[in-house]
């Protein structure tokens, strides 16, 4: 990946408006909040997908969310005990978020 001399991504990577980062963000953290010191953990590959396969966008989103990546496979949250399925509907989150990135792009 190429930075500039002040260390920002070119352009055509950082097109992406902040108030979606956020409001996705928020969306997965309030999943995982339910998951409390346990932590939670969410599958790369199935976020991906929900957004349209953009894997920058996915790691921006998840970052913002507070997750990292132990694995290129799963990003956790604390210690990752539970899967998004324990303490949400993967269904319904993959909706609204569907609905956020529509919102923005459209």
């Amino acid at each position: 990946m190429t930075r500039h001399q002040i260390g920002a991504l070119p352009r055509e990577h950082n097109e992406y408006d902040p108030a979606m980062i956020t409001s996705m963000a928020r969306e997965i953290q309030r999943i995982a909040d339910r998951s409390g010191p346990g932590g939670m953990r969410i599958s790369f590959e199935w976020l991906e997908d929900v957004l349209d396969g953009d894997e920058i966008l996915t790691r921006r989103v998840l970052t913002a969310a507070g997750f990292s990546p132990p694995t290129e496979v799963e990003w956790r949250r604390g210690k990752g005990r539970d899967q998004l399925s324990d303490r949400g509907y993967p269904g319904l989150l993959e909706d609204r978020l569907t609905d956020i990135l529509d919102d923005h792009t459209s």
